[in-house]
């Protein structure tokens, strides 16, 4: 694996501590925060080759999360 690939595996994991779900789970259940998009291209997609962006209302959660404080 690359380098890139570690990073976006890393900040996937971070963002589940703080407490995000990933966008669409393996058995297509979908997450709960309603401008959250079920692509590929969000950094809280299930697989490993899913990409680095984030919804307003997945940014909003980040930022109110317990762990900054």
């Amino acid at each position: 694996r690359s380098w890139t690939d570690l990073a976006r595996t890393a900040a996937h994991e971070i963002a589940r501590y703080m407490g995000l779900y990933d966008n669409v789970e393996i058995d297509q259940q979908l997450d709960p925060i309603g401008d959250s998009d079920q692509s590929s291209d969000n950094l809280m997609f299930y697989s490993e080759l899913g990409g680095t962006t984030l919804s307003p209302g997945q940014r909003a959660i980040l930022s109110r999360s317990v762990v900054l404080r």
